[in-house]
């Protein structure tokens, strides 16, 4: 979508924008040749003499462990392979054609080349389980198994996730995959299966949704508009999913739709969320129509605190009490946003110029060019 708020066209046809979540990504490749590989696990819980039991099948599916090495072992012989880009590769990508959008979209965003208006945009808690679950291709994998990311499939599956930075075809650099394990890796307990499970989906949620989230905002911000930053911490009680997954990619739209106050919902939910409900729903009417959620020419903006710097203040959208914070996953935005940028950087200026030592020897092949950047990255 931020592709859209640089676009010359887009500009004069908006006047505010309000975005769930902002990637880079829409819709990824599917591959019908290999639908029986996707559906291998839910199968297991297909077969044997109780198979139109239904309540046998839930039980089945709730104890079949997902997120292991069974459950990624098709990936990689799969429909995830170097013709589509990766479990997070996505069709309908932005084109710079030279009219509609004249540059690149993040080198817009960056110059301050996009529409200047008032913005509402955030994540939630824990976007990237969603995927760790449904991208994997198993359209039918329960969401309540139990997950089992041993140390090694983490590592494995977090390259994986990222085989290509900066982006398809262009395979990520080591030193740059390096730098995500020792980010992500939680140094002090890494054989605790479930909490790899947990950091795995925040790697992969802060990669491609909450930091590309948090850089649109900053940008904004230092432009001096009008910012409402939102963090969604708040986990429908009607979820079917299992615990571990948290605040899921898209919960919040249930709220943002009110179906907390439907009547005639079969799901039953609690007192708080119908507050929540009607709270953002005043919240994102009174940004459509004053550019401010808070309404009107509101005296009270601490409610919800504009975003601007040092403090990057946002609201939490929960159940409890209405509460702010400041500078979300700041820490892991700025290794997205700053430092991986420059490691790529500087590793491409190697392939391309060599080290100066190597500059001096005509004759220096491509090759010694590159391990001589290697190992000057490695040192550093």
């Amino acid at each position: 979508t931020w592709a859209y708020i640089t676009a010359q066209e887009g500009r004069r046809r908006s006047h505010k924008y309000l975005n769930e979540f902002y990637s880079l990504v829409t819709k990824r490749l599917s591959d019908e040749q290999y639908r029986d590989e996707r559906d291998k696990i839910p199968e297991v819980c297909q077969r044997g003499p109780n198979v139109d039991d239904i309540e046998v099948m839930f039980e089945c599916a709730t104890n079949y462990p997902i997120l292991n090495e069974d459950h990624y072992a098709y990936i990689t012989n799969a429909e995830y392979t170097i013709q589509d880009g990766g479990p997070m590769f996505f069709l309908l990508m932005p084109v710079v054609d030279g009219t509609f959008l004249p540059q690149n979209p993040l080198t817009m965003l960056k110059t301050g080349n996009f529409k200047k208006c008032p913005i509402l945009l955030g994540a939630n808690r824990d976007e990237g389980s969603y995927f760790m679950v449904y991208a994997q291709g198993n359209e039918k994998t329960p969401g309540n198994a139990i997950p089992d990311v041993s140390y090694t499939t983490f590592i494995k599956h977090l390259e994986l996730y990222y085989n290509y930075i900066p982006s398809y075809p262009y395979k990520t650099p080591r030193i740059i995959f390096q730098s995500l394990i020792q980010k992500y890796t939680d140094w002090s307990d890494w054989s605790d299966n479930l909490r790899n499970a947990v950091i795995l989906s925040h790697a992969v949620g802060d990669g491609y949704f909450t930091c590309p989230t948090v850089t649109v905002a900053n940008a904004y911000a230092t432009q001096h508009m009008p910012v409402y930053y939102y963090h969604f911490v708040a986990r429908p009680s009607t979820s079917d999913w299992h615990s571990w997954t948290g605040v899921m990619h898209g919960d919040e739209i249930i709220f943002v739709f009110g179906e907390p106050l439907n009547a005639t919902d079969s799901k039953l939910f609690k007192y708080e969320e119908i507050q929540l409900a009607r709270r953002i729903m005043t919240y994102w009417s009174n940004f459509a129509k004053y550019g401010n959620p808070n309404g009107h020419l509101s005296a009270n903006d601490s409610d919800w605190p504009l975003y601007a710097f040092p403090e990057r203040a946002h609201v939490v959208l929960d159940v409890v009490n209405k509460s702010t914070g400041i500078a979300h996953r700041a820490d892991y935005c700025a290794f997205w946003e700053h430092y991986v940028p420059i490691l790529l950087e500087e590793f491409e200026r190697c392939v391309i110029y060599g080290p100066s030592s190597a500059l001096k020897h005509e004759k220096s092949s491509i090759s010694s060019r590159i391990n001589a950047c290697l190992d000057i990255l490695l040192l550093c």
